[in-house]
């Protein structure tokens, strides 16, 4: 948690950073901007200490009103080669002096190296007053004065002093990056940062085509999510460094200029989508599942408005949502590093370099960090080095999954041979029943009715046995899913005949489960024809055992009788008197 609170107060300070960035350069500081100093040797020079300037918030200055006497002293000054005002509305001029100390004029190219910015004016001094020179991403590519992805001026400076003026208007950010050359060393460096271009996209075009192709043998669609993701993002960065502009959008620049809050929006949700597949979220962590499912339906809607509202408030909603999903998303990765899921500190790497690589992407498009070469090409380093393992990411989980698979496959196996032998070797006989139909049978009943298994396989259940089965409906789809859903186990006697055309007494149990293929039961048969034989032997033994028992009762009633008959006889004849009669007992 400390580290995750960490990291939103520097992502806040980073927003706040943005969003008060126009008054980060105060006006009246007491210093004065010194001249760019050029001659036939120039290579490449930057214009640090030589920029100052002036907002012009109603933008109803002219360059005759800022190149005015009055106006010099409202210029303001900071001694940085660059500056960045944010997200903005205002005309911005710009005013820097070139001191040619050459004899003769000298040739040189002026670069304005940020590529985002709508309409850019340069007035150029001369005989009959300033030169105007328009140029910007809102004009169509053949009508800027170099066909290059930033806005190069090709100029011609006699010798000694003169001012310059640049007029800046966008509805995005505003930041300025000016560079001199000398033309060799333009086109010198312009030819290999083409070689370095094309190698960065090269590897990502390749790196995209393998996650494509590795989906089809491996089904995983994490691959497709990453070679989307990856294309997103190289879409955005191609709008950023304004390659979009020259190659592919020359005479759309309207289109142009909205893919870059589209591409920033897509490349956000396409990340949540594979964030979801590649930490399994909906599995492990269904509450924050949901609410990446809330971020996505916002994205989606932003994703819409892009082409509908204006630049100036979409650019902005689009880095702030962007910038709230990388935190959530860096809290994400927190979590299933403090929950240990599978791969879970490789899911935390792997995120962080997501977040880090389009956080930075999303500064440099709000003018928040400098328009510097090694850094953007840090920034190219590193995409490659994300896309590289969020790849091998994804193929270190699909081996990691094969292999629990593998583990689970043999586990299996051993448990069906255990299965197979225990039903192969059951007294009783097993059979499996699907939709009232049989399609297993073990060996005991094979021998208990002396019919090989083609004769029960794919026959309906009730033609083997003989009595009361078909009348309850013991095998019936609805009447096995109620008992399914109960956990009843079914049982019912019944006949089954033999190929010997003998009938076998039997017992059936069923127990009903539910699969994707329909109902079945597992049906297990005991014969008891002989415990039924011995059942009758007991029950007429037992019937004959007590017919005796009542015949002995019968004779047992008439000897008494006799006897009770015989003493009353004696007693009344006196024949049978004796001394001893008295104490015979008496007979009433």
């Amino acid at each position: 948690m400390f580290f995750m609170k960490r990291t939103i107060i520097l992502l806040a300070c980073f927003i706040s950073l943005t969003s008060l960035s126009e008054n980060l350069f105060p006006a009246g500081i007491p210093q004065q901007a010194g001249s760019l100093i050029i001659d036939r040797n120039l290579s490449k020079k930057f214009f640090a200490g030589s920029l100052s300037y002036l907002i012009d918030e109603n933008s109803s200055l002219t360059v005759n009103d800022i190149s005015s006497t009055s106006f010099q002293d409202r210029f303001s000054y900071t001694g940085k080669g660059e500056l960045s005002f944010g997200v903005t509305r205002s005309t911005l001029w710009v005013r820097f002096t070139v001191d040619n100390t050459e004899q003769c004029p000298v040739e040189w190219f002026l670069e304005y190296s940020y590529q985002l910015i709508d309409y850019v004016t340069l007035y150029v001094p001369g005989s009959e007053g300033y030169k105007e020179i328009e140029t910007g991403d809102r004009k169509l590519f053949k009508q800027r004065p170099v066909p290059y992805r930033t806005f190069v001026f090709p100029l011609r400076t006699p010798p000694g002093k003169h001012t310059f003026y640049l007029k800046l208007r966008t509805q995005g950010a505003m930041t300025v990056s000016l560079v001199a050359w000398g033309p060799s060393a333009f086109q010198s460096e312009s030819a290999l940062e083409s070689i370095f271009f094309w190698l960065f996209y090269g590897l990502l075009l390749g790196i995209i085509m393998y996650n494509f192709v590795i989906y089809f043998p491996v089904r995983d669609p994490s691959y497709v999510y990453l070679g989307l993701l990856l294309f997103s993002f190289a879409v955005a960065t191609m709008v950023n460094n304004g390659l979009v502009f020259q190659y592919f959008l020359p005479d759309w620049p309207a289109l142009a200029n909205a893919l870059q809050p589209f591409s920033i929006v897509m490349t956000c949700f396409l990340c949540l989508l594979f964030v979801k597949n590649f930490i399994q979220l909906p599995l492990h962590m269904p509450g924050l599942n949901r609410v990446i499912n809330g971020f996505m339906v916002i994205l989606a809607v932003d994703m819409t408005m892009v082409f509908y509202i204006d630049y100036f408030y979409i650019i902005q909603f689009s880095i702030a949502l962007g910038t709230a999903l990388l935190v959530f998303l860096i809290y994400v990765a927190v979590m299933a590093l403090r929950k240990k899921l599978q791969l879970a500190g490789y899911n935390f790497f792997a995120i962080v370099l997501i977040v880090l690589v389009l956080f930075f992407n999303m500064l440099r498009a709000s003018a928040v960090i400098p328009n510097l070469f090694w850094l953007i090409w840090s920034n190219y380093s590193v995409s490659v080095i994300m896309a590289m393992v969020l790849s091998s990411g994804i193929a270190y989980r699909v081996n990691y999954i094969k292999r629990e698979k593998e583990s689970a496959l043999k586990s299996l196996r051993e448990a069906d041979k255990r299965y197979k032998a225990l039903v192969e070797g059951a007294r009783e006989g097993i059979m499996l029943v699907t939709d009232e139909r049989v399609v297993f049978v073990n060996n005991s009943i094979v021998n208990m009715t002396g019919f090989p298994e083609d004769h029960f396989i794919g026959k309906p259940v009730y033609d083997f046995f003989t009595g009361a089965v078909s009348e309850m409906n013991l095998f019936r789809k609805d009447t096995a899913a109620r008992a399914g859903e109960q956990s009843m186990l079914l049982q019912q006697e019944a006949q089954m005949p033999t190929a010997d055309r003998d009938i076998l007494d039997i017992i059936i149990s069923a127990a009903p489960m539910s699969d994707n293929e329909g109902v079945s039961s597992v049906v297990t048969i005991t014969d008891i024809t002989e415990l039924k034989r011995a059942h009758d032997i007991i029950t007429r033994q037992f019937h004959e055992i007590q017919l005796q028992c009542e015949e002995v009762d019968t004779v047992n009633r008439e000897l008494t009788m006799a006897h009770t008959e015989m003493f009353r006889a004696g007693r009344d004849n006196p024949l049978w008197r004796c001394p001893c009669a008295g104490v015979l007992p008496q007979v009433r």
